[in-house]
């Protein structure tokens, strides 16, 4: 595995094998596990992918996101709807980003090292960080969750697109700056993160090329200014796109959203150190933007990131760490989406922090090899990586069964709607509503406005005989969305059993009314007895 011509200390082949083999060996017990949340609908029940000929739906389902669409596509029609083939296809796609992890942190490490700045060596620097990516248990969301492919694959083509602009920036060749630009195009069409590229090429250059101010003009210029316009231009027309279609039931602010992603850039920090409160979902209370909490933890990433770029002559990757990290969480962060936070989302990012660490790392355990002991720190390292593989292995486990994954998300955000709503669901899907009763009380509670959730409540309710309660639950569903005809159709059943034919005919042409196709109320209402 060579570099250009003159760039000594090459990582080695064997090396990245071994980094990638531990990131295969850890997921080898997800291959298992079945399709859970959005799969349902990115996967089961998506009408685009099922003909990989019809290219119009295939690229139109998903607008900005394409190749992720045509992804699951190509695994349909080798796997059918068997989740394993998706899993493999997930495995693969981290396997082939730990090499590229490999190859930039060892790159950056050989760069630095050239023009005699401090860093780890090459090799030493690309093993650890692509190991401890490979392993890490705050990756599992991305890699094993089949929704979550967009970050796997954005992650790729990003990696590629930052490998080809730092070979740019260091020969003349203009075709280098014509390949990092179009593999960021298909990153793009695959995840937002992508759109970081430039801006992370950009502090590359800054940070761990050697040149002089006007050296780093001309590669301005040269070499970052059509990915930088490419990427705008992607970015503009997605904030079009929001503003036109999605803006009106956005839940929350620009600036309360913004101070919400201070504390969550936080919470991914603390997950990565310590992997101690992962969950599917993660609870943030509402509060006004200048709540007192997100002021902080703005206020901590500016220093965070003045401290960072003090340190950059000292500690150049560390400050080329802390700024990956930073910068790649941007884009998903940038509109108000339903879920502050998802693990999922710090894929790329996780790879900025992982080298900031293990620069650190690399200093202390230079330090312990000068005081002779340099055994206890390889073996506190390997140590480390077999906990974080273990874990690993054990959140796999989690996410293998949707009932455990959302029992365990229930535990962990107990103020969240979602999980108690998902464990009703499958806890009623699985014949068990008593127990699925209390999960939906609970998720009325924390989320009075949820239509479907009074549904299945008022449904659980009926079968275990608390028919009064089922009836104000269906009354609910009328009065949240009256156009529903869910909760006019399950009045009017609720109310034949009590035989009451008159009120059932009410509700069951109210639910005509609303949706003249409702097959379900026609019948009923054909089958009640004629009034005399």
């Amino acid at each position: 595995m060579r570099d250009e011509p003159g760039n000594r200390a090459a990582p080695s082949a064997a090396a990245c094998l071994l980094a990638v083999g531990l990131g295969v060996v850890c997921y080898l017990n997800a291959l298992g596990n079945p399709f859970v949340y959005d799969d349902r609908v990115t996967i089961v029940e998506n009408p685009s992918i099922v003909d990989v000929a019809d290219w119009r739906q295939l690229l139109g389902f998903s607008v900005f996101r394409p190749v992720v669409n045509v992804s699951y596509a190509l695994d349909r029609a080798v796997w059918g709807l068997r989740p394993f083939g998706f899993h493999l296809t997930g495995l693969l796609l981290h396997a082939l980003n730990v090499a590229l992890v490999y190859l930039l942190a060892g790159r950056a490490a050989a760069d630095l090292a050239a023009r005699g700045a401090p860093a780890p060596a090459p090799r030493r620097a690309a093993f650890w960080t692509a190991s401890l990516f490979a392993v890490h248990p705050m990756l599992v969301e991305a890699v094993q969750y089949v929704s979550a492919r967009p970050e796997l694959l954005g992650a790729t083509f990003s990696l590629a697109s930052l490998l080809a602009l730092r070979r740019a920036a260091t020969t003349p060749r203009a075709s280098w700056v014509v390949a990092g630009t179009a593999a960021m195009v298909p990153g793009l069409a695959s995840n937002e993160a992508a759109a970081a590229v430039p801006v992370l090429a950009v502090l590359y250059d800054r940070i761990v090329l050697p040149g002089t101010p006007a050296d780093r003009r001309r590669r301005l210029l040269r070499v970052h200014l059509a990915p930088l316009l490419v990427a705008g231009a992607a970015g503009a027309a997605r904030l079009a796109v929001w503003a036109r279609v999605e803006a009106d039931a956005a839940p929350r602010t620009f600036l309360l959203n913004a101070m919400l992603q201070c504390e969550a850039a936080w919470h991914y920090a603390g997950l990565m150190l310590v992997p101690a409160r992962q969950s599917i979902a993660h609870e943030f209370r509402a509060a006004p933007w200048w709540n007192a909490a997100g002021l902080a933890a703005a206020a901590a990433l500016v220093m965070l990131v003045a401290a960072a770029w003090r340190a950059r002559h000292r500690a150049p990757l560390t400050t080329l760490g802390v700024g990956w990290f930073l910068v790649a969480l941007v884009p998903s962060g940038l509109l108000p989406l339903a879920e502050v936070m998802a693990e999922h989302r710090v894929y790329l990012a996780s790879a900025g922090l992982l080298l900031a660490l293990v620069d650190a790392g690399s200093r202390l355990a230079d330090i312990l090899e000068r005081r002779l002991l340099a055994g206890p720190a390889k073996a506190a390292g390997v140590l480390a990586l077999a906990g974080l593989a273990a874990a690993t292995m054990a959140r796999n486990r989690v996410w293998s069964d949707p009932l455990t994954l959302w029992q365990d998300a229930a535990a962990k955000a107990p103020g969240v709607y979602g999980p108690h709503y998902e464990v009703g669901n499958e806890l009623r899907l699985r014949n068990r509503c008593k127990d699925a009763l209390a999960e939906y009380r609970i998720a009325v509670e924390k989320g009075p406005d949820r239509a479907s959730a009074w549904v299945n409540l008022g449904i659980c309710a009926a079968e275990t005989g608390a028919m009064d309660e089922a009836e104000g639950a269906f009354r609910q569903v009328t009065v949240l969305e009256p156009g529903n005809p869910q909760g006019w159709h399950n009045l009017g059943r609720l109310v034949q059993l009590r035989g009451d034919s008159k009120a059932a005919r009410h509700y069951y042409s109210e639910a005509l009314r609303v949706a003249p196709g409702h097959e379900l109320a026609r019948r009923a209402l054909d089958a009640l007895p004629q009034e005399p």
